[in-house]
């Protein structure tokens, strides 16, 4: 009886090791799909149009706009030499997207639209990728219907209606999220976009990656399921392992799990190593003042913050301000933790200048939130410090610091 069970016993391991080693050898001999005409940044999947007949070159130049910033400015300049059909000036503000140039896409895609004889494939494309170019200008309603407009196109590519589907179902899970509202409507879509691919391709591979990215940020950044958010980030990243390499989306992968484990689970530790992660991978690939590249050095400064290595965190933010616009949300922010930090250290003259820095730069931005902050920071500041004698109140002394700041700026 015994020999007996340790015969079942012996033939149900070997069945699951053959089992492990056939999904195994699956996973290595993926027959993947030809991406060439879908480019994935960090957060969206950029659409690139073809037709017949294609011009000379076009083919291996619409690949070279998902490499490195230094390729991108090399495929524009070629694609600027060719006749400028809808493909080719499509493909240039995809260049321009992923530079992170929003305005020199946008004109271009609003020209095309322009024209009455843009065909419904391409106006698919077009339409979409101006989606992109609104979130990028921090639109997000008008995102969504460029994404929507998109998505009620007659589309023939059963796979480039999951694109279009899948652009569109993480921006309306941001909207919603924005509102108040919830997304589990959201999850369960992304997941059937998932199962969608797995019955079109056999297998998740391009979309797989972008898919569980959405699936990670609805579930562990929005509904506030960090555990699941995790999990599903990191399945992202196996599948890429296995299928392509795009450096902006792992990156971007990295930089959500930072997030999660930095503001969801507290493991700061953890959070650094993912932002890390995320900084090794992109340095090189973006320019220094890429938006994405920016965002991280931002982000592990908070980390480096949470975990008191005080230097390290001011190292990061100085970062964000020598490569961000003078003018920009980020420049905002990194005054105002660099101000916090200074607060701490008792620096308080130092703090001063971070908080008022914060203040007037928002002032052109018009976030509440921040504005409201450094007010109260300095308000703070001006109620502990010795300036009550110097001038008549907190208002007055705050205009004050406001003229010296701008007088300063124009020097």
């Amino acid at each position: 009886m015994k020999k007996r069970r340790f015969i079942c016993f012996t033939i149900i391991v070997l069945c699951i090791i053959i089992l492990f080693a056939y999904v195994r050898n699956r996973q290595r001999n993926v027959i993947l799909m030809d991406d060439t005409w879908y480019a994935l940044d960090g957060s969206w999947i950029l659409l690139l149009s073809h037709g017949e007949p294609v011009q000379k070159d076009y083919v291996e130049i619409a690949k070279q706009l998902k490499g490195n910033y230094l390729d991108v400015n090399e495929a524009i300049n070629k694609l600027s030499k060719l006749e400028q059909t809808v493909d080719v000036q499509n493909a240039l503000a995809v260049g321009y997207i992923r530079l992170f140039k929003a305005e020199e896409a946008e004109a271009i895609l609003r020209s095309i639209l322009e024209e009455k004889d843009t065909d419904e494939e391409r106006s698919v494309c077009v339409l979409s990728n101006l989606g992109v170019v609104e979130s990028m200008k921090g639109k997000s309603e008008e995102s969504y219907k460029y994404f929507f407009e998109a998505s009620q196109k007659k589309i023939q590519d059963p796979f480039q209606q999951l694109v279009v589907q899948s652009n569109l179902v993480i921006r309306n899970a941001y909207v919603k999220k924005r509102r108040g509202e919830g997304i589990l409507n959201e999850i369960r879509e992304i997941k059937k976009l998932i199962a969608n691919e797995r019955k079109i391709l056999g297998s998740n591979q391009m979309l797989g990656i972008y898919n569980y990215q959405s699936l990670g940020i609805a579930s562990g950044m929005y509904d506030g399921k960090f555990n699941k958010g995790i999990e599903y980030m990191k399945k992202a990243l196996e599948i890429a392992k296995v299928t392509y390499h795009y450096p902006d989306l792992e990156a971007s992968i990295e930089y959500c799990l930072a997030l999660i484990y930095e503001e969801g689970e507290k493991n700061y530790v953890e959070a650094l190593e993912h932002i890390n992660q995320a900084i090794v991978i992109i340095n090189g690939w973006l320019p220094n003042n890429h938006e994405s590249v920016i965002s991280y050095y931002l982000e592990r400064g908070n980390i480096l913050t949470d975990l008191r290595r005080t230097d390290e965190a001011m190292s990061d933010y100085t970062f964000v301000l020598d490569n961000s616009s003078s003018s920009s949300q980020y420049s905002v922010l990194a005054y105002y933790y660099m101000g916090y930090e200074y607060e701490e250290q008792g620096e308080t003259e130092l703090a001063i200048d971070a908080y008022i820095n914060a203040y007037c730069v928002n002032q052109k931005l018009g976030e509440k939130k921040v504005e409201e902050d450094s007010y109260d920071r300095l308000l703070h500041l001006y109620t502990e410090g010795n300036y009550k004698e110097e001038v008549i109140d907190f208002e007055e002394w705050l205009e004050e610091k406001k003229i010296e700041y701008f007088q300063d700026s124009v020097k």
